[in-house]
């Protein structure tokens, strides 16, 4: 009777961005006691999967690790897989940064272990039909799918557990399918009586080969005994590396498999339809290509996802310098990592820290694309963002400023020397986990987002973090009045009505940002189409993300030379943002936190810093309201 063959493997990888304290703790709590654990027991071969900074984190921390790794290699023990070294969803990332980062992860493996990996397991397990070429160019033969993709492809009985060949352009790379629904069993019954089970799938459908996904949390007592009878057992069922698998596997069928993504993700990206709960939304396979979603689903992945874009593009224009260019590559790389650009279990892009860290690697990256003596800072239109639409970028040598139509906001403000953007905030959105009753945002988290109301505002207006309005004016596209490269000026114009208790009160606000070196202006033009006795009180709404509301010193200056001063001083990153204006301004300020769900249940974290100022005024038909804001950035 032929050996039934079982593929055994973990996968352990923790997203760019992790604390130290998260990595020792996965270390010590996960990956010591597993692999110590599967050390002691020589006859069980597996395949072991870790990411490329989780490799390169144990290099600097735990080299004994390393080693036993090592070891464990040498002796044929484990078979490492490559993949995306800093799990990057390679369809989302372009096509030169899919084929380096992979490479980048084989070269680490192959320098550190001596073998290049045959093959790997793709982030998230998200695919697309044209990555089979890709990987194949990489030099992988083989990688591994969950089953559920098979059974989307039409495989059935012996087919969902056998491997297959997939192939684009001519490149042929196997599949293999991992059985998630006997993964998911593993401790939930006896090892023997699991092994019963799998014998008996043996059986029944004739397949030649089980692969199995092993969740290296816990269940040490479990694992010992489940080793333990593979060894005693090993000449009905033994287990595999897949590169001897491969070598004896014959006669395989061939499949294509459409963009699908792993159920795990559905409840990330649904909202909750009216009448269902999650457990309505379970499915195993999504829609094609549905992964993408999450760029429309959360503005701020978009965001992200655009400067990645556009900072790849950067990159790729670097001619003559190597060294600098592979520099910049590899910071570009790091913000490629999947996890700050949606939600998933750990809490993806609510994580400020995810966040936070793909920034700084796009700004290191930016900052080695501009070279000394070359390098000017500009003002040009360019569709950012992808939605159709032409937004208007300053590069400065100490700041970016990136000024949307939308409600004529700022959507991103960098600050090179820290390495920070502060407008990497977050927004409120609606979950299926959470209270209806919480309040949502309905505009993303820009800056000088622009506000009237009927008085003038208190603090306990902003209790609930919206900023009352009769205008609506934040919601509206402006329209481009002006734009001078030269001077570096933007001028935007947006028609809109005040509501009244008489009717709607027609006005015209233009708005006009222009930049020099780290200090940009806002100016704010505003009148009414009839005329008008009564006042209101103008509010532009600013959003900025600190390090934290511990590190966030505000004070007011209110005889500077340039009139009345709000200084914000984060000592987390030593740099201070100067708000000045000639006309005396209120202003009033909240820390927001927002809630988001986690593996460990949900949590609250601060994401950033509403600021409101405001003005009193008297719009007038003939003679139009006018206030500038002076936006300076510098080191404390």
């Amino acid at each position: 009777m032929p050996i039934q063959k079982l593929v055994l493997g973990i996968r352990n990888s923790l997203p760019v961005g992790t604390s130290e304290e998260e990595f020792e703790e996965n270390y010590q709590k996960v990956l010591k006691p597993f692999m110590t654990l599967l050390y002691n027991h020589p006859g069980v071969y597996l395949w072991n999967y870790f990411s490329g900074n989780l490799l390169e984190w144990l290099e600097e921390r735990h080299p004994e690790f390393i080693m036993l790794l090592n070891d464990m290699s040498k002796r044929k023990q484990i078979e490492l897989l490559g993949g995306v070294h800093y799990e990057a969803f390679l369809p989302l990332i372009p096509s030169p940064d899919r084929l380096g980062q992979i490479e980048y992860l084989t070269t680490f493996i192959r320098k550190r272990f001596g073998r290049r990996p045959r093959g790997g397991v793709l982030p998230g397990d998200v695919w697309e039909p044209s990555l089979a070429s890709t990987l194949k160019s990489a030099g992988f033969d083989y990688i591994l799918l969950p089953d559920s993709y098979f059974a989307n492809a039409g495989c059935r009985g012996k087919e969902l557990y056998m491997p297959c060949y997939t192939e684009d352009l001519g490149k042929n790379l196997i599949v293999y399918p991992v059985s998630t629904g006997l993964s998911g069993r593993i401790g939930t019954i006896d090892p023997g009586t699991f092994i019963d089970e799998l014998s008996l799938i043996y059986r029944n459908t004739g397949t030649e080969v089980i692969c199995l996904y092993l969740n290296p949390l816990g269940l040490q007592d479990w694992y010992d005994e489940f080793f333990s009878l593979l060894e005693e057992r090993s000449n009905e069922m033994s287990t595999f590396r897949p590169v001897r698998c491969t070598r004896n596997l014959e006669n395989l069928g061939k499949r294509y498999f459409s963009s699908v993504t792993f159920q795990s993700m559905m409840r990330w990206i649904e909202r909750r339809p009216a009448g269902k709960d999650q457990e309505d939304l379970d499915a195993s396979v999504l829609p094609a290509g549905s992964y993408r979603h999450f760029l429309t689903r959360y503005p701020e992945g978009n965001a992200l996802y655009s400067k990645m874009m556009y900072t790849s593009l950067l990159v790729n224009q670097i001619r003559g310098d190597r060294s600098r260019k592979k520099t910049a590559r590899e910071e570009l790389w790091k913000a490629q990592c999947h996890s700050a650009y949606w939600h998933g279990r750990d809490g993806g892009i609510y994580r400020r820290a995810f966040r936070q860290a793909a920034y700084y690697s796009l700004l290191e990256s930016e900052k080695v694309t501009k070279e000394r003596g070359i390098f000017k800072p500009s003002i040009f239109t360019t569709d950012f963002d992808m939605d159709g639409n032409q937004e208007y970028l300053y590069r400065g040598t100490n700041i970016n400023a990136y000024v949307h139509r939308f409600g004529g906001g700022l959507i991103e403000l960098d600050y090179f020397p820290a390495s920070w953007n502060y407008c990497a905030t977050m927004a409120r959105h609606e979950e299926l986990y959470l209270n209806d009753e919480l309040p949502t945002d309905s505009v993303p988290r820009y800056s000088f987002l622009d506000h009237i109301s009927d008085r003038a505002l208190v603090q306990e207006d902003l209790k609930h973090g919206v900023v009352p309005d009769i205008a609506d004016l934040s919601r509206k596209v402006y329209e481009q009045d002006a734009f001078h490269r030269e001077t570096r000026e933007v001028k935007l114009k947006v028609d809109g009505s005040i509501k009244t208790e008489e009717g709607e009160l027609p006005v015209v606000l233009h708005k006009q940002y222009s930049f020099k070196k780290n200090i940009f202006m806002v100016g704010y033009h505003l009148s009414t189409g009839a005329p008008n006795s009564r006042e209101f009180y103008f509010n532009t709404e600013l959003n900025f993300a600190f390090t934290s509301p511990g590190n966030l010193r505000i004070q007011l200056n209110e005889n500077s030379a340039e009139g009345m001063t709000l200084l914000l001083e984060d000592r987390g990153i030593n740099s201070r943002i100067s708000l000045s204006c000639q006309t005396p301004f209120t202003w009033h300020s909240l820390p927001m936190n927002i809630p988001y769900l986690t593996e460990g249940g949900i949590v609250e974290e601060y994401q950033q810093h509403m600021l409101v100022l405001g003005w009193k005024i008297l719009p007038d038909m003939e003679i139009p309201w006018t206030v500038e804001v002076q936006v300076k950035l510098d080191k404390i």
